[in-house]
């Protein structure tokens, strides 16, 4: 099973994928290493940021055959019914040195409004956290999309409607001038999509780095709920 799987778009002009068999070569290959990950400030990548990046060292981590992660227990008992997790990330860019990471929860209420759906929430990340070159901005904006039969879709409680086009749920950026925030974190919350058997559910965040020196970086990372 593959468990990573990596495209990168450098400038705009060179694109090149692998995939890597197994964590720990991913954690030698392609990432910094944990000392690394565990010694970023707060000002540079928060903690549930470093938690992801982290989980990549757990020889129990799991994934499916699309993409995206589940960690062994990610899945616990709530009072209101079951909360999956899953988180995804990959380092992309200038030196590798950049983090593009998407972490969401999905919960199962039960019906609301008449609708048996599920809640996600979550958030994507992009920093630049290594290396030599100097960046100069960094975005990242969260979509999410549906295949199988068409759900229905609601977005912080709003009126609900046919899922028949892609989302966007959270965007944020920085443009690294003194003073301001290392990291773009877009958060996302409070969106619905009508629970069905034969639905997959994916959110994707594109994340991309722009360097004073050596053009741009984007990637797209993202995980699946069936």
């Amino acid at each position: 099973m593959k468990l990573l799987k990596v495209g990168v778009l450098v400038g705009g002009l060179i694109l090149s994928s692998f995939s890597l068999t197994n964590i720990t070569q991913a954690a030698e290959n392609d990432s910094p290493d944990k000392s690394f990950i565990q010694n970023l400030s707060e000002d540079i990548a928060p903690q549930e940021v470093k938690n992801v990046l982290l989980s990549e060292f757990n020889s129990n981590r799991v994934g499916n055959s699309e993409d995206g992660y589940s960690l062994v227990g990610g899945i616990r008992p709530m009072a209101n019914g079951i909360l999956a997790h899953k988180d995804n990330n990959q380092w992309f860019g200038t030196d590798k040195g950049a983090a593009s990471v998407i972490n969401v929860n999905q919960g199962n209420p039960g019906f609301w409004k008449s609708i048996y759906q599920n809640e996600f929430d979550g958030w994507g990340y992009t920093a630049y956290l290594k290396g030599s070159y100097k960046p100069t901005k960094a975005t990242a904006s969260v979509d999410v999309s549906a295949s199988g039969v068409v759900p229905n879709i609601s977005l912080n409680n709003s009126t609900w409607s046919l899922f028949t086009a892609t989302k966007n749920v959270g965007s944020d950026s920085t443009s690294y001038k003194s003073g301001e925030k290392t990291y773009a974190h877009a958060n996302f919350e409070n969106v619905r999509i009508q629970n069905l058997s034969t639905l997959t559910t994916k959110f994707e965040v594109k994340s991309s780095v722009s360097f004073s020196n050596a053009g741009s970086s984007t990637v797209y990372t993202s995980v699946r709920f069936f």
